[in-house]
């Protein structure tokens, strides 16, 4: 039996996005740590001064570790044509829209509206 185009496709897609997810995190980090809440930069004042903010960044941080490892098992799990797989990634598929969901209304939130005032 030959593997399907579309398995194989979807598991190479995971693969590249659990990498891009992984830079994503990376640069988050980058941001919320490296760089100084003294910075003249009224986006990175606002994301040190608010402390939910700060909060949801540590979480957000934390997610998307686990969710690019997730992603990256899931791949791998469609290219060797498991089954889980397929779950895995359908799970993952409704969690990233309802984070991007409730991301954007933080971002809406906490970065826009002071940021327009």
């Amino acid at each position: 039996m030959q593997r399907p185009t579309a398995v194989t496709v979807f598991g190479i897609l995971n693969i590249v996005f659990a990498a891009l997810g992984i830079f994503g995190v990376l640069a988050s980090v980058m941001l919320f740590a490296v760089v100084e809440a003294t910075s003249r930069n009224p986006l990175v004042k606002l994301i040190h001064e608010s402390p939910f903010f700060a909060a949801w960044m540590k979480l957000s941080i934390v997610l998307g570790l686990a969710a690019a490892a997730a992603l990256l098992a899931a791949g791998i799990g469609l290219l060797k044509l498991q089954p889980w797989a397929r779950a895995l990634s359908i799970t993952y598929a409704i969690y990233a829209i309802i984070m991007v969901l409730i991301g954007m209304a933080i971002n809406f939130i906490f970065l826009t509206r002071p940021m327009l005032d």
